[in-house]
């Protein structure tokens, strides 16, 4: 996917310049580029004799260097996940896995200030630059009631990064660390024509805002009402 127009967007030269663009770096300098794309790989391995188990994968590069391995260190989102779909355990029906890693710039962009979005929602990731996500849900059903509780733990780096063509991305300062660990349970309920479903979630937070011992705590809560004709 290649960003052509936004705030701050270069001109390209047309259609000719959109397809150059996707094959090589057409606005590169010294100082950086002008290119604003993301490129993304899917794998996805069904095991429906696993509880109907899926195994799937996710690459996506906010960029693309000379130097590929450090682009996939540095530069890519990457997203490890399984879900069993088919568990019968009593009221225990699914499980989800999901293991992410954002890039040092994911989301970001020096030239492009409008980012890649469609009506205010990121196209990938929102977690941010430079973060790490462990997510663990269960589904626990009973007649026309879900249940889920569920776990996080998150992790974002303050180091700061520079860059360039000859070594890729580097470490030049290490930063604070902030660490975040989320519980909460959703639940949903459907009285037809209507689908009840409310959450409620609370967090801890250390080195909270990238700051060295400082710590809080924060919640939230959501609940609607869906009506279906």
């Amino acid at each position: 996917m290649l960003m052509l127009g936004g705030e701050g967007a270069p001109d390209y030269g047309g259609f000719t310049g959109f397809i150059l663009e996707h094959f090589g770096r057409t606005h590169e300098t010294p100082t950086g580029t002008a290119e604003n794309n993301r490129l993304s790989f899917d794998l996805s391995v069904r095991l429906p004799e696993l509880r109907g188990a899926r195994l799937y994968y996710e690459i996506a590069f906010e960029d693309t260097r000379k130097a590929f391995w450090n682009s996939v260190e540095y530069d890519a989102d990457h997203l490890l996940g399984i879900e069993l779909r088919a568990i019968r355990l009593g009221p225990w029906r699914r499980l989800f896995v999901e293991l992410e890693h954002t890039g040092w710039v994911s989301q970001e962009h020096g030239v492009f200030t409008t980012g890649m979005t469609n009506a205010g929602r990121t196209l990938g990731s929102a977690l941010g630059p430079d973060g790490t996500s462990l997510w663990i849900r269960a589904d626990f059903e009973h007649a026309a009631l879900t249940i889920s509780p569920w776990f996080e733990w998150l992790r974002f780096s303050g180091d700061t990064y520079g860059s360039d063509q000859a070594r890729g991305v580097f470490v030049v300062a290490r930063g604070p660390v902030e660490h975040r660990r989320r519980l909460g349970i959703d639940a949903q309920a459907t009285v037809a024509p209507l689908v009840v479903s409310a959450g409620l979630f609370g967090e801890g937070i250390d080195n909270a805002d990238l700051v060295n011992g400082s710590t809080r705590w924060s919640g939230g809560l959501r609940a609607a009402v869906t009506w279906t004709p």
